[in-house]
């Protein structure tokens, strides 16, 4: 067989030869070419040609492989500790909500402080992993870039009480009203930033600032800055600081941490269209910024109660002043997770429903009509996905909002719920804030177009 013919047939339109295979095939027929036909130099490059493309068409199998198991496992990890902290969290805001005495409040506290702190670990490693095989989606909500701050401050505050450091914060005007991008994240960013200067700070103020850097069409590039009075650091290691494991390894996180929050704050600045970067003066102290495209939101008619910094009552508040009729149905199977859903709902519902597996949702489903399903991914038997498509089938609860609730935050199973017919995606552990604020933006009616 002819070189030509057999890199044709083997190359063109296969998916394991990728472009710099198809360079090196094409560069060995340029040189076959020039080969008498049939000589002896030709045929060893043909024989060359084929051992080397077997070669490479193990090697991508392999690769392949290798990249679906290091899938499972990264969805097995991130469901093993993202569903206990689920109930963790939701248990310690609950409890707070009862505690009888100052003590009990500081122990609570420091309880969701903790369970926080753990999350952000577990987020850094698994987002890491995440982004860097292409499967992280960044979520595009309305959301209140002044609260994201508060809330992000609120969580180092103790911290910094501690050490005696004030806080301070600078928030442009343009930017207080609503916004589109992935609150979540932005405040993930938020407290790498905050923690790391927490940390190394030892005396003096701690400073936020966010700034528009331009607008154009609807679209915000915005700017959020954290100066910090601490040590400062050389540029030696200022270059260094965003590499994934450069902090631990080089000796940079002194107290605590994994080195990855930096490496994870620029990865995701970048998937949301900007960068991240640090400035530093030894004994001076550090600016560490990063910037994102965020767009411009609707406004809304809800305003948050006078003096309320406490996100999860105000969201709960919201809630219950235009929700509290809802039927909601709740399908987990875990038992404390349930427990803790249903605890949570119940505040803000007088209608809430359970089911503890896909069969007995579609049960439900049959003859009650929800306003709102909360569905887990991962049940016995009819998963939650499955269950979704059977329940989207009934006339009833054809059109009924099903969010799902997955410890699996990958863009892949995003893609699977909502090729199921659900309508939106919560990643545990679902803070409560984010719950009733899921909620309500799926129950409230959606706003009627100007005619004018």
């Amino acid at each position: 067989m002819a070189l030509l013919e057999w890199s044709s047939a083997h190359a063109t339109g296969n998916p394991e030869v990728d472009g710099a295979h198809r360079l090196l095939i094409d560069h060995v027929n340029s040189i076959a070419a020039r080969q008498p036909a049939g000589s002896p130099e030709q045929d060893e490059l043909i024989q060359a040609l084929v051992q080397l493309y077997r070669m490479m068409s193990d090697a991508a199998r392999s690769a392949e492989a290798a990249r679906q198991a290091k899938s499972r496992y990264l969805a097995t990890v991130s469901h093993e500790i993202r569903t206990p902290l689920d109930a963790i969290i939701g248990l310690t805001h609950l409890a707070g909500l009862a505690a009888s005495s100052e003590r009990q409040r500081k122990l609570l506290q420091q309880s969701s402080q903790s369970a926080q702190h753990l999350m952000q670990i577990t987020n850094d490693v698994l987002d890491l992993a995440k982004i860097e095989s292409g499967k992280f989606a960044i979520v595009h909500a309305d959301f209140s870039l002044e609260q994201v701050i508060d809330s992000a401050l609120a969580m180092i505050r103790q911290k910094a009480d501690d050490k005696g450091l004030a806080l301070a914060v600078s928030i442009a005007p343009p930017l207080r009203g609503p916004v589109v991008g992935d609150a979540l994240r932005i405040r993930q960013m938020l407290l790498n930033y905050l923690g790391n200067a927490v940390k190394f700070t030892e005396t003096g103020t701690i400073t936020c600032r966010a700034v528009p850097l331009a607008e154009a069409g609807g679209q915000i590039t915005l700017r959020i800055e954290i100066e910090d009075s601490g040590k400062g650091i050389d540029a030696g290691r200022l270059a260094q600081l965003f590499q994934p494991f450069e902090q631990a390894e080089a000796g940079i996180a002194l107290n605590s941490g994994t080195g990855l929050g930096l490496a994870v704050t620029r990865r995701l600045a970048e998937l949301m269209g900007g960068s991240a970067g640090a400035t530093s003066e030894p004994g001076r102290g550090s600016r560490f910024w990063f910037t994102v495209q965020l767009m411009r939101g609707e406004p809304t008619a809800h305003t948050a109660p006078s003096g309320s910094t406490d996100l999860a009552a105000t969201a709960l508040h919201a809630l219950k002043a235009s929700c509290a009729g809802a039927r909601v149905l709740v399908v987990e199977d875990e038992p404390i997770n349930l427990a803790v859903m249903l605890a949570l709902l119940q505040s803000a519902f007088r209608h809430t429903h359970f089911a503890k597996d896909g069969e007995g949702a579609i049960a439900l489903a049959r003859h009650t009509r929800f306003d709102l399903i909360l569905m887990d991914m991962q049940l016995p038997g009819l998963d939650g996905a499955a269950a979704s498509r059977q329940i989207r089938a009934l006339p009833l609860n054809a059109t009924t909002p099903i969010i799902a609730i997955t410890a699996n935050a990958c863009e892949e199973d995003r893609q699977t719920c909502l090729a199921a017919g659900m309508s939106d995606f919560l990643t545990k552990p679902v803070a409560p804030e984010r719950l009733y604020s899921a909620a309500r933006r799926w129950l409230m009616p959606a706003p009627v177009p100007s005619t004018g």
